[in-house]
């Protein structure tokens, strides 16, 4: 009788578990990770490269509209991709506005990675929509997982007081 008390016990302690770890849902760093890519977005809005680094990992990965795959690893190498890119069409527009934004956690270490799904619509300066996009902003605290394995562990005993950066984007198609 006093295994089916402690069996019944363990079971409603199990099941009040599960209802309390279902409503925290919330990422921690939700509101970090949102200020994050709303500076960014500001500095691209401006045209503004430095601004735009000082939120990117050393070594990032761009992937837009097609196959290949960019791996920038240097400030010059983003220096040339972003003066391309405001000579281009994708650069004319005034503001961005964000439509929608979901941040999850993506990484087995809690609160080390995790990705953005924004929906986000390019202006002109009356204000006119030029179009709508979606991608994918995949952060990391810190620089991210490059060097040594010393390095990495280093980075992830100490990662609570790295800020957010991003470390890859990629376009994704907008559903309709």
């Amino acid at each position: 009788m006093i295994k089916m008390k402690n069996i019944l016990i363990l079971l409603i302690l199990f099941f009040i578990n599960s209802l309390i770890a279902e409503s925290k849902n919330d990422f921690k760093h939700e509101e970090r990770i949102l200020n994050v890519l709303q500076e960014y977005f500001e500095n691209v809005d401006q045209k503004n490269a430095n601004g735009m680094l000082k939120h990117l990992t050393p070594d990032f990965v761009l992937h837009f509209d097609s196959n290949k795959i960019m791996n920038i690893k240097s400030e010059s190498d983003f220096n040339i991709l972003f003066n391309n890119w405001k000579k281009s069409k994708k650069s004319k527009f005034k503001t961005t506005k964000i439509e929608s934004i979901d941040i999850q956690e993506t990484h087995v270490i809690s609160n080390y990675a995790a990705v953005a799904d924004v929906v986000f619509t390019r202006k002109d300066a009356n204000g006119n929509n030029i179009r709508t996009e979606r991608a994918l902003y995949h952060l990391i605290r810190g620089k991210g997982y490059y060097g040594s394995p010393i390095k990495f562990i280093w980075g992830i005993l100490t990662k609570w007081s790295r800020p957010w950066k991003i470390y890859m984007i990629s376009n994704i198609e907008l559903e309709r």
